[in-house]
């Protein structure tokens, strides 16, 4: 399987001035590589968090979209939301509460993000969310596949669907809206790699896919 992607899905930084920009899933692999990133580049990051990292330099802000509840003042001023969070697919067996968790964790907290947006009249600029290759299945195929291309129709294209669903009402609040469908995430430290090998271990199913994968410093390029 081939996914070729047009140039112009990419999101060009903003130039005339640095950005207030709020992560969530910014304590994942792709957010603390993105969140050094970004601070490098002279932007003001925040991350959303469930819980509190001591160790963390980074400005935290304590949500739970489960319950509803967000630290109102991480919105404050917020011209930028990325979207990472996501319960990892390769972590547990896909029981039917996994599967749970893992929409829950991408759509329903997106759109509690955009309920209070909304709620709070924030002038967002931008909402940029991720996503998978998962889009396309996970089957292997011939086939050369471009972002216009249909979602799959299994498991993970029904998520990948619903979960870039979630960013589209963000338009209609006046700002740019971008999807990024990525593999998965390798780094020297942790990821696909060390995941796939304790599911090889174990006979999981999630070994035996077809899977695509991307560094984390390429995922946020």
């Amino acid at each position: 399987m081939l996914v070729k992607f047009s140039a112009n899905i990419f999101v060009k930084p903003y130039k005339e001035k640095d950005l207030k920009v709020l992560i969530t899933g910014g304590s994942g692999l792709i957010g603390k590589v993105l969140t050094q990133s970004l601070e490098v580049a002279g932007h003001e990051v925040a991350i959303l968090t469930r819980r509190l990292d001591s160790k963390s330099t980074v400005t935290q802000y304590l949500w739970n979209p489960y319950r509803k509840e967000i630290d109102a003042d991480a919105l404050s001023d917020v011209e930028a939301i990325i979207h990472l969070a996501g319960a990892n697919i390769a972590e547990k067996r896909w029981t039917k509460k996994r599967w749970e968790e893992m929409y829950s964790s991408r759509v329903d907290s997106a759109q509690f993000l955009y309920e209070k947006v909304k709620e709070y009249k924030i002038p967002l600029k931008s909402f940029i969310s991720s996503s998978a290759i998962g889009w396309y299945g996970a089957g292997t195929s011939q086939e050369v596949f471009t972002e216009e291309a249909q979602c799959a129709d299994d498991i993970l294209g029904a998520l990948s669907l619903a979960w870039e669903a979630a960013a589209d009402p963000f338009a209609d609040l006046g700002c740019s809206v971008s999807k990024v469908r990525t593999g998965i995430v390798l780094t020297n430290g942790g990821g696909g790699f060390a995941q796939n090998d304790e599911a090889n271990s174990h006979g999981d199913r999630f070994a035996s896919r077809d899977w695509k994968a991307i560094h984390a410093m390429d995922s946020c390029k």
